[in-house]
């Protein structure tokens, strides 16, 4: 394995095709497009089926000539109107109004620093996934639409590079290519290729800036500007040739296979090595002695300062100065082992039937269902057809023609038949209409396909009459369970998600920054996003799929309001935001008692009293400084004299020891009143001896 020093060094370029030759680009390209064929030749049958089931969602209508031209083709809404009422249910449930990120500290927290950070931590990614990154919302607001058909989608979590800022984008299951057989998760699958797509104008932006490539590429419509195919594929390669497999992000124009840029797939933070017998990251040894230094720095130059104001006052306290731990060597150190980073979070509806990668959805269980209810509702409108119809066979008499005879109202045309009762030349067909039995089996497959989709009547809002609220509610609870499993595993994913973004902010977030949340304005700094110690998670709970099942767990806690363990402040944010408000506005709906302002006698009274203290704090600082000075000149004394000579010094010292302790603030400006004054003469000392020693 290279050693650290090289990974570093291959990380931090930007594109490492410009170091490598036409030759091994070819090279490159052709084992990477070959890759891309392989896994999309797994995946083949299941991307067809996606088709199919958006197809049906839409209710795309087709002519038909059979049983003849122009027959019914109706299609019924079932899985449309399923995946509508999932979105309608999952969105307000799992992307509450206000607030979206919850981060959990671990561990005690004495002071409540970790509370606080976690509170900042929580608002500004919760304002960065509502306000700063574009279409976040949106895309979450497709994501919960779509899911319930094809059963899986994908969120990529990135850094623009041209806008530099963090970005997210939604991609369908064909546009994010694995092997369906061999893969598990995605973030551990050794190949992942991203279809895109590029006008040629973006192309050419992206050479004449330099992030990629600035090579020949021919289009098949360049006066159109026909959207081209890209292929961004993250995949463990050797690009030096010399046997050491790294994760690379490979982009390849798919018409010609020409490689567009090649960049590293890890940094420092995937990069694993062993520090103190302990498995780290090198970028996490790193920004720990620094944040260490940092603190040492810090100490280090309060402590000089203290010093340096005891000099002043002719204490002579020295400065502790402390060494700063040396930086991390990387010549050195040979990896562990060396992981990509996670750009792709998987949203699954249901885990796969057959043991495959890609995740199953509605589309899955009610297509054959879906195809047999249009069938029978389209056999139906047909027989409604020919029974209104109607229709027969007429005798041909000489020369007289078969077909329609025009019929008005108040009309009687005339018929040729040649002599034969005009009953007895024409025969009329019996159509009977639409089969009762068929009517009976459509209702019966609704109901089935309801049952899975979890969209009967008591879901929707409709309860049959004469029934009990509490009859009703099991029901509720019982149905909802379904959208409760499905719900954990939503959850589970947009955690993943908002750890990606934590790591985007840590490594990218300015040192300070401002930014509004509710009507306040906070401030976060990148420091807050430098360890691990803080868990993020989304702020919905997966338990609670309906309003009225929030309402209920608020309303149980409003009972504890007046148990004195109980915190009412949280209490009642916990009850706004079951209530669909922002919990920012728990100030407008509770302000609080409003302290009546003090008159002003009063606050002149209390500026008066704060001066005195202040000035009460200098005194007792230089009581301090005093008391200092008397404690050296003993030891001093007791370093150079011996005998009763010794005895005389310190007896002085105590009494005036005593006589400053004794004194306190008052005694401080009168210290010859009493007998521990300060001008006090010890015996066997003369009179302005005490008085030396304290100046």
């Amino acid at each position: 394995m290279k050693s650290l020093k090289e990974l570093l060094k291959i990380a931090e370029k930007n594109n490492i095709a410009e170091d490598l030759d036409e030759q091994r680009l070819h090279e490159i390209g052709s084992m990477c497009n070959d890759g891309y064929k392989d896994d999309l030749i797994s995946c083949t049958d299941r991307f067809a089926a996606l088709k199919d089931y958006i197809e049906i969602a839409k209710q795309v209508v087709q002519s038909k000539t059979d049983p003849w031209p122009g027959a019914a083709n109706a299609k019924f809404p079932l899985l449309t109107v399923a995946a509508m009422q999932f979105n309608a249910r999952s969105y307000p449930a799992l992307i509450p109004a206000g607030k979206v990120v919850n981060a959990r500290h671990f561990g005690e927290d004495t002071t409540g620093e970790k509370v606080d950070r976690a509170r900042r931590l929580s608002e500004h990614m919760s304002y960065q996934l509502l306000y700063g990154i574009d279409d976040w919302q949106e895309n979450m607001d497709t994501l919960l639409l779509q899911i319930p058909i094809v059963g899986m989608m994908f969120k990529k979590t990135y850094r623009d590079t041209v806008k530099r800022r963090t970005a997210s984008s939604l991609l369908m299951p064909d546009q994010l290519v694995m092997n369906n057989d061999s893969t598990k998760t995605v973030e551990t699958c050794p190949r992942v290729t991203e279809l895109l797509t590029r006008h040629p104008y973006q192309i050419q932006g992206n050479m004449e800036s330099g992030l990629w490539l600035d090579i020949d590429l021919v289009y098949d419509d360049e006066e159109n500007e026909e959207v081209e195919e890209i292929l961004e594929q993250h995949a463990l390669l050797d690009i030096y040739d010399d046997g050491n497999k790294e994760p690379y992000i490979v982009t390849i124009h798919k018409e010609t296979g020409k490689v567009l840029r090649i960049k590293a797939g890890f940094d420092e933070d995937t990069i694993f090595i062993e520090h103190n017998n302990d498995y780290k990251s090198y970028g996490e040894v790193r920004r720990s002695i620094e944040n260490q230094n940092m603190a040492t720095q810090r100490q280090n130059m309060e402590s000089a300062q203290v010093a340096a104001e005891a000099q002043a006052n002719g204490v002579g306290q020295p400065a502790i100065t402390l060494k700063p731990i040396p930086e991390l060597k990387t010549s050195g150190i040979t990896p562990l082992c060396v992981e990509k980073i996670q750009f792709y979070t998987e949203y699954g509806y249901l885990p796969s039937f057959d043991g495959k990668y890609y995740k199953a959805g509605l589309g899955d269980l009610i297509s054959s269902l879906s195809g047999l209810i249009d069938t029978n509702l389209n056999q139906m409108l047909d027989a409604g057809t020919l029974a209104n119809l109607q229709g027969g066979l007429r005798q041909k008499i000489g020369k007289g023609k078969a077909g329609k005879i025009p019929l008005r109202p108040g009309e009687f045309p005339e018929v040729d038949t040649g002599g034969v009762p005009l009953r007895d030349s024409i025969y009329q067909f019996n159509f009977p209409g639409p089969s009762q039995v068929l009517f009976a089996l459509l209702g019966m497959l609704i109901d089935a396909a309801r049952d899975i989709t979890s969209i009967k009547d008591i879901m929707v809002g409709e309860a049959p009459q004469g029934e009990t609220a509490t009859t009703t509610m099991i029901k509720r609870e019982e149905g909802m369970k379904v959208f409760s499993a499905i719900y954990k595993r939503i959850h589970r994913s947009m955690s993943k998600e908002f750890k990606k973004l934590y790591t985007l902010n840590r490594k990218y977030l300015k040192q300070g920054e401002y930014f509004r949340f509710g009507d306040s304005q906070s401030y976060i700094s990148a420091v807050d996003y430098e360890d691990d110690s803080l868990d993020v998670i989304p702020v919905a709970d997966p338990n609670e799929s309906t309003m009225q099942e929030r309402l209920m767990k608020a309303e149980a806690l409003m009972n504890f309001l007046g148990d004195p363990d109980a915190n009412p402040v949280e209490i009642k944010k916990n009850y706004i935001t079951a209530m669909g408000f922002a919990e920012e506005e728990y100030a407008r709906f509770f302000p609080g008692a409003q302290p009546t302002p003090p008159p002003p006698e009063a606050l002149k009274i209390m500026a008066e009293v704060k001066e005195i203290e202040g000035k009460i704090e200098s005194l007792k600082f230089d009581n301090a400084l005093k008391q200092a000075k008397i404690i050296e000149t003993i030891a001093n004394a007791e370093s150079k004299e011996i005998g009763t000579q010794l005895d005389i010094y310190k007896q002085a010292m105590e009494e005036l020891l005593n006589g400053v302790q004794s004194s306190g603030v008052e005694g401080m400006g009168s210290g010859s009143e009493g007998k521990g004054g300060l001008q006090a003469t010890a015996p066997g000392m003369v009179g302005g001896q005490a008085q030396g020693i304290l100046e």
